[in-house]
């Protein structure tokens, strides 16, 4: 038994090997560039300009007056103040369905990808407004007295895949829907409220939102309502 056992250790040995090397692949590209994207990169979509169109909620959020804390603190303290904040808003987001695509200096960029249905829609805009308010919990149950938060949500469609040069390439989200959700980013310090959302996405949640007026935003021919959220 054992020679037969040593016969089959080698052959064993590469299958465990080739094993091991997959998942550490996966969990290193999850790591990176996220759950969703690194599947579709181990599946083969690596090709440049390998997008598709797909009916999103789109969630960018920032850390309120960081240049100023950057500026007044130790480099140490403000890397360890994002891990924080970017550690319970990973898991927030992730516990409600959606996935970070990007972290964006001190601010961060998440998908809830959904089909185009209207009982879809409605789930994942419940699901996202549930994770800012898991991660406002979450922050003060941390003691972070020193970092607060703004939000914008969107619902559209983006176009989702590699972008980028011939020899490096990133796998992102582009379009209408992620520019607007930004701009509305933008407008959430000039209008005084913490969280913004489209039209759009105000539809889905009528009941939590309340209109601030119209703005105009770069790039847009016409202006855009914006509404609050409460949380």
């Amino acid at each position: 038994d054992v020679r037969a056992l040593r016969m089959l250790q080698s052959n064993l040995a590469r299958v465990v090997e080739s094993y091991v090397l997959h998942e550490s692949t996966v969990q290193i590209l999850s790591t990176y560039v996220g759950r969703d994207a690194g599947s579709r990169v181990l599946e083969g979509n690596i090709l440049r300009g390998d997008t598709e169109t797909i009916p999103s909620i789109v969630l960018f959020t920032d850390l309120k007056d960081f240049t100023a804390l950057s500026n007044a603190s130790a480099a140490s303290e403000v890397i360890e103040l994002l891990n924080d904040f970017y550690d319970i808003a990973e898991t927030a987001i992730g516990n409600n369905g959606g996935e970070i695509l990007k972290f964006k200096g001190d601010g961060l960029l998440a998908l809830y990808t959904t089909h185009d249905d209207l009982a879809a829609q409605k789930a994942a805009s419940v699901a996202a407004i549930s994770a800012l308010e898991e991660t406002c919990t979450e922050m003060e149950n941390a003691n972070l007295p020193k970092i607060r938060f703004r939000a914008s949500l969107h619902l559209g469609d983006i176009h989702y895949g590699n972008i980028g040069s011939k020899s490096r390439m990133d796998f992102t989200a582009i379009g209408p829907t992620v520019n607007l959700a930004a701009r509305l980013l933008s407008a959430a310090d000039d209008l005084g409220v913490d969280i913004v959302c489209s039209e759009a996405f105000y539809s889905l949640v009528p009941e939590q939102a309340s209109m601030l007026g119209e703005r105009e935003f770069k790039g847009f021919d016409t202006p855009q309502p914006v509404y609050s959220i409460a949380l």
